[in-house]
């Protein structure tokens, strides 16, 4: 009865991220090179945040594609099972890696105007986090390899829950600097802040889609209809399509707040230079 759904809700999954890969790339030649009259250059484009938004976007779509062909076209324990599940392993601990490094990147100024006191614990976690998905992506790999095992069982669900622990630690410091920051800061007062009162409405609604990620992966760890747990896996590829499509938009509205500031400063500064000279004539 749930085979169905769960295929619509991976299927919808991977558009999401095709289609956000290929508007992320139109989006930055656009905006970054032709608009600004930019001579367009590799090192240009592979800016850290590019980077991070199009292979987040990339590995969201290869999650998707590797849960859907495992869970509902590949027989349990077959080569092509197991293929997909170690590529699904894989995709699933770089989308966690570009959206830790991404949300930060974007968010860790606001942490440190916020939460002083946690922002070099949060830098030290950044630099500590791949040898945890390594481990992560290791587990699911021997998961995958002997799927009708349970020797493996406790360590995936382990090292899977020790990681999903950091990343709602993670999401909350987030989570909560956005909140002090919108509660605390006036833009009439700081106008320059309007990039990070974007940054923090969308990382607020990335974090919150985490949250529901995580709770769902540990409602899979309770569950033992083989139906149920792939319907919920295919709700984990959606939240996490969404998390990237809250990204990318976050990305697209301030680069559009970005030039729209701009404008408004240049048309102040035309406006004003003929009243400069008129006061100034004799």
């Amino acid at each position: 009865m749930l085979i169905l759904p769960s295929i619509i809700l991976c299927s919808i999954a991977t558009s999401i991220s095709i289609l956000l890969i290929f508007y992320i790339i139109y989006f930055i030649v656009v905006y970054e090179f032709l608009l600004v009259s930019k001579d367009f250059t590799w090192k240009a484009f592979a800016s850290l945040f590019n980077v991070l938004i199009i292979t987040g976007n990339f590995a969201s779509a290869g999650f998707s594609i590797s849960i859907g062909t495992q869970r509902f076209y590949a027989e349990v324990g077959s080569p092509l099972s197991k293929a997909m599940g170690i590529l699904s392993g894989f995709m699933f601990a770089l989308l966690q890696y570009c959206y830790l490094r991404y949300t930060w990147a974007r968010g860790s100024d606001i942490v440190r105007r916020q939460f002083k006191f946690v922002f070099s614990g949060m830098r030290l976690f950044l630099k500590l986090v791949p040898v945890l998905l390594m481990a992560e992506c290791a587990a699911t790999a021997l998961y995958s390899l002997e799927p009708l095992s349970t020797r493996y069982v406790p360590i995936y669900f382990g090292i899977h829950g020790v990681t999903g622990f950091v990343i709602v630690v993670f999401d909350g410091v987030m989570l909560g600097s956005f909140i002090q920051f919108l509660r605390t800061t006036h833009l009439e007062d700081e106008p320059a802040l309007k990039d990070f009162l974007m940054i923090c409405w969308y990382g607020i609604g990335s974090t919150i889609l985490c949250f529901f990620m995580v709770a769902v992966f540990v409602g899979v760890a309770t569950v033992k209809k083989l139906e149920v747990i792939n319907f919920m896996f295919s709700i984990i590829t959606l939240l996490m399509s969404l998390v990237f499509l809250m990204l990318s938009l976050m990305k697209i509205r301030v680069i559009h707040q970005s030039r729209a500031s701009s404008a408004r400063s240049a048309s102040m500064a035309t406006t004003k230079q003929p009243l400069t000279k008129t006061n100034n004539a004799p």
